[in-house]
């Protein structure tokens, strides 16, 4: 097993005892469904082909393919992040100028997951991962830096209309309701 699989099931089964160790380490968020009105259970129409694979890797075996039109049903899903840096700047809540947070999952309206001193928690950064605010030192609307992006990777465990199961990974390639 690499250290990177070792870091995420310590990360996951006891909460804080690795992540700080290694900010490159992929950290995976079961269950998480990034972004703002994000929920499972709701049928999700394909807009272009997408492979369906055995597990949320990219390497698993392809099991079916996707087409236009098909209508899956969302089961639950996985975000594995490679961390972003947020430094903070100004003093806020609980965090003082020169703190480093762990950027993780991003949970909508300017929240993520995020690690700070080696524990878990969430924090309100104001921005989302798209956005260009806060990669300056001299933009005065953050309270802290974004000194490095996330990266992450969302796969979604889908229903196919056959009723195989399976995880895609590009979640863009579907129509979600009351998406626009």
């Amino acid at each position: 097993m690499s250290r990177a699989s070792v870091c995420v099931v310590i990360v996951l089964g006891m909460g804080s005892l690795c992540g700080w160790a290694n900010a490159d380490e992929i950290f995976v968020d079961r269950g998480a469904c990034p972004g703002e009105g994000c929920v499972y259970g709701e049928q999700w129409v394909v807009r272009e082909p997408i492979e369906l694979h055995s597990s949320p890797s990219e390497s698993s075996e392809v099991v079916d393919m996707l087409g236009p039109r098909d209508h899956v049903e969302t089961l639950t899903g996985e975000v594995h992040t490679r961390p972003g840096r947020f430094v903070v700047k100004q003093a806020r809540g609980a965090f003082q100028p020169g703190d480093v947070l762990l950027l993780y999952t991003y949970l909508g309206e300017g929240w993520y997951r995020m690690r700070h001193e080696g524990a878990l928690g969430r924090a309100d950064l104001g921005f989302s991962p798209w956005d260009k605010r806060c990669q300056s030192r001299e933009d005065r609307r953050c309270w802290g830096t974004l000194e490095r992006k996330l990266q992450f990777w969302w796969w979604v465990k889908v229903r196919a209309p056959s009723g195989l199961e399976g995880w895609v990974l590009d979640s863009r390639s579907f129509e979600k309701p009351g998406a626009h």
